[in-house]
């Protein structure tokens, strides 16, 4: 069987694409409270949508929820979400309001829990 010379071209010109399997990796970051109270969550930058405007909010977290306070986004392949978190576990950009004062927590990268794509922030 013979194959025409501008199909061999074309086959070894797209050849490279059809093996690249790269993805938009998106590593959500989220704070779940674990305690028995109900704290506000104040968040800096702040994004409402994946294009929508960056504000400052505040809300309320209540016993046992979970909010997502930003997330990463990089292209990769599907299976490089951990190394996104390998380079950037954790972020600073919320605090916790109690009765109107900041309550003091340590948000450093021994904090924040790798768990199926997403970062974890623990409040207990």
């Amino acid at each position: 069987m013979r194959i025409n010379k501008n199909i061999f071209f074309l086959l070894l010109l797209f050849a490279p694409t059809m093996y690249s399997c790269d993805a938009m990796l998106s590593l959500k970051y989220i704070v779940c409270n674990q305690s028995g109270h109900s704290f506000k969550l104040k968040i800096h930058n702040y994004k409402t949508g994946r294009f929508d405007f960056i504000k400052d909010t505040t809300i309320v977290l209540g016993s046992g929820d979970e909010m997502m306070v930003t997330s990463k986004e990089k292209i990769g392949f599907p299976w490089e979400t951990k190394k996104i978190f390998n380079e950037n576990p954790g972020v600073d950009n919320f605090e916790l309001i109690c009765n109107d004062s900041v309550i003091p927590i340590d948000k450093g990268p021994s904090k924040w829990k790798y768990k199926r794509g997403r970062s974890f922030f623990y409040i207990y």
